[in-house]
């Protein structure tokens, strides 16, 4: 049978004692052929934990619900490739940009060129030892077979007594000579191959002699040795010593050559012609590039083999009243994977929760309040561990933890989702603290209890051990819900927790209406890191917050690279207790132009109490409707023993505002 051919689940009909549509649909997948659709009519249809391992599609009409035939069910489809059970380190230590990594040579008997790979590292949550929280995925370029000489002198054939290099070993037993007397550099868990090309004289009255590698420890120590080469050939022969993994804690390599006694040694009866000492390893090189850096572990590359083209259309479910966990759809190493018209009602978990995939489009989606809320339940649309080219388009989210959860995802796009009455951050960036390579466009967060767009650090216990590349936040908005007996009424509506490169343009936040604050609230527009940022924060309104702007963190840290930087334009700040607090982070880097305020109450800049800075610049700012603001709290200093490098001017007030005060 042909793709492209459409089934109808009607066709399909239940077995007798069957009590729900499980088996259905199992026997409609099991005889369609790859790239097939299932019909799916309209009607209610009741199953649990269907598998999908093929590339087919499934179509719902209009009016077809699914639901879960108990509360016990842990999802009702799940769409499945493949993650293989071996895995490999790497050799070396991966950055942002690399496109080149290296394994191990047993790697290229097992990936080629277009395979997809799972690539992470050994990073694990604190609080509860959580991994795959710094995965990404890549597709393979090119696999090559890499090898790089240690030696850089070839050894000639005038017998063991002819090599001026040499010298008796110390450390051998009796008759041991080694070959190079300067230590070879090398690094534990690589890969080295030892090869000599040696020959028996004609009377060696079946004397064997033998090579082998001694590896040193930083002390100087042996630590270890290599399996011994035997030369019991007659003749010149090529002596391989193939693949050695240099012991933990080894620094160097020497290499020994031993004969039986001192006669054999005297009449020379072996002699040897060449002597290499190589790195062997496996190059990889990924189609796009490298994230975030991944550092050296047991396991950092897996081969995947995705589950290719599946798309899922108008798929309606609901979980039944009471139940303890469920998702909806589970994704796991799929690719060119598109769900269109997921309709979710009374979930637990995630309506959709995705991991270790690539090309995912999850759009047009509508996710009604879910019937619990809590770590790991109520969420929208989740992705984790490990992904890569994400859209997510066009939904709406009521009453979820997160509308949208990207953990560990790149390349994502995530535009025209609407989220009302959040009960947790609305938008997750990140959740553990890995990932980047983001665009939110004409995203909305309305009658929020919580934050808007966060970019949590969950995974790390130092915020600035992580970076987030590439954010783009443009068009969105978030208004905080103001509720009678929460006068604090916490959260930010773009809150980056790491520090951050990219742009946050057009965002508009609001508590309420907008229209008044209260002294008591905390929350402000955008809340940064003050140190490690290189960000532009541009055309953004505040109002009817405690503050527009807040630049803090607790710990001071030192600015540490010359192109960091947060430069703040055009933004509006109305009906606020302070237009921008800053505090701590030393060296800070703050640029501020064009900023409107209008009937704010304290500080234009409060705080800079802690910290200091290496440049400052405010320029063209308005004041209206303020007569107590003052310019700043404490004006900025400094680190000890240097100046500020910038300019304060252009601050212009209305008649109504009195004079500026220090």
């Amino acid at each position: 049978m042909q793709g492209h051919v459409i089934f109808q689940l009607g066709d399909f009909p239940p077995f007798p004692g069957e009590t729900d549509d499980t088996g259905r649909f199992n026997r409609a997948i099991r005889a369609m052929a790859p790239d097939g659709t299932l019909f799916v009519p309209a009607g209610r249809y009741a199953v649990k934990e269907i598998t999908v391992t093929k590339s087919i599609s499934l179509w719902f009409a209009e009016g077809a619900w699914v639901e879960a035939s108990d509360r016990e069910t842990a999802f009702l489809f799940r769409f499945a490739g493949e993650k293989s059970a071996d895995g490999y380190p790497l050799l070396r230590e991966a950055k942002r940009g690399d496109r080149a990594l290296y394994l191990p040579p047993s790697a290229a008997r097992d990936i080629k060129a277009g395979d997809v790979i799972w690539l992470s590292d050994d990073s694990a949550r604190p609080s509860d030892g959580q991994q795959e929280i710094n995965s990404e995925m890549h597709e393979v370029a090119e696999v090559e077979c890499r090898e790089r000489e240690l030696l850089d002198h070839v050894v000639g054939s005038t017998g063991v007594r002819g090599w001026k290099s040499w010298k008796d070993s110390p450390s051998g037993p009796h008759g041991t000579a080694v070959i190079c007397s300067e230590p070879i550099p090398v690094e534990a868990g690589r890969f080295y191959r030892l090869e000599v090309s040696a020959k028996h004289g004609i009377s060696d009255n079946g004397a064997c002699g033998s090579c082998y590698v001694e590896w040193v420890g930083k002390q100087g120590k042996m630590i270890a040795r290599s399996d011994v080469i035997s030369f019991s050939y007659k003749g010149w022969h090529v002596h391989q010593g193939c693949n050695w993994v240099a012991p933990r804690g080894a620094t160097c390599a020497r290499i020994f050559l031993r004969l039986p006694s001192e006669q054999a040694v005297q009449s020379r009866s072996l002699s040897v012609e060449q002597v290499s000492f190589k790195e062997v390893f496996t190059k990889l090189t990924v189609c796009d590039f490298i994230r975030l850096p991944k550092r050296v572990a047991r396991v950092n590359v897996v081969k995947i083999t995705p589950l290719m083209h599946c798309r899922i259309v108008n798929f309606r479910y609901r979980l039944q009243q009471g139940a303890s966990k469920g998702f909806g759809i589970l994704a796991q190493q799929v690719r060119h994977f598109h769900v269109n018209g997921l309709y979710a009602e009374q979930g637990v978990e995630s309506a959709i929760q995705v991991r270790r995939s690539m090309d995912v489009t999850v759009e047009n989606f509508m996710i009604l309040p879910p019937q619990r809320l809590g770590s790991g339940q109520g969420y929208g649309v989740q992705f984790f561990g490990g992904n890569l080219g994400v859209v997510v388009r066009n939904g709406y989210a009521c009453r979820t933890r997160h509308a949208v959860d990207l953990d560990s995802t790149f390349d994502a796009v995530v535009e025209g989702v609407t989220d009302m009455e959040g009960r947790g951050v609305s938008f997750l960036l990140t959740h553990n603290g890995w990932g980047g390579d983001m665009v939110f466009r004409h995203c909305r967060s309305l009658c929020s209890g919580s934050s808007g767009f966060v970019a949590e650090t969950q995974g790390a216990a130092n915020p600035y051990d992580l970076t987030h590349p590439n954010i783009h936040i443009i068009d969105c908005a978030w208004q905080r819900d103001v509720r009678p007996g929460n006068g604090l009424c916490y959260g930010f509506g773009v809150w980056l927790k790491a520090p951050v490169s990219g742009r946050i343009e057009r965002f508009t936040a609001e508590a309420g209406m907008g229209l008044h604050d209260v002294e008591g609230m905390d929350n402000a527009a955008v809340r940064l890191l003050p140190v490690g940022n290189r960000l532009h924060v541009c055309d953004v309104a505040a109002r009817g917050l405690r503050r527009g702007l807040v630049i803090a963190h607790p710990h001071e840290t030192d600015e540490t690279e010359p192109d960091r930087y947060i430069c703040v334009d055009r933004i509006s700040v109305q009906h606020c207790q302070s237009a921008i607090y800053v505090n701590g982070g030393w060296g800070k880097r703050l640029y501020l132009r064009d900023l409107t305020l209008d009937q704010v109450k304290k500080y234009v800049i409060e705080g800079n109490q802690t910290g200091g800075y290496e440049a400052f610049v405010m320029e063209r700012v308005s004041i209206t409707n303020s007569p107590s603001a003052k310019l700043f709290q404490s004006g900025p200093m400094p680190r000890s023993g240097s100046v500020v490098r910038g300019w304060i001017r252009r601050v212009w007030r209305d008649w109504v505002s009195k004079v500026v005060k220090r």
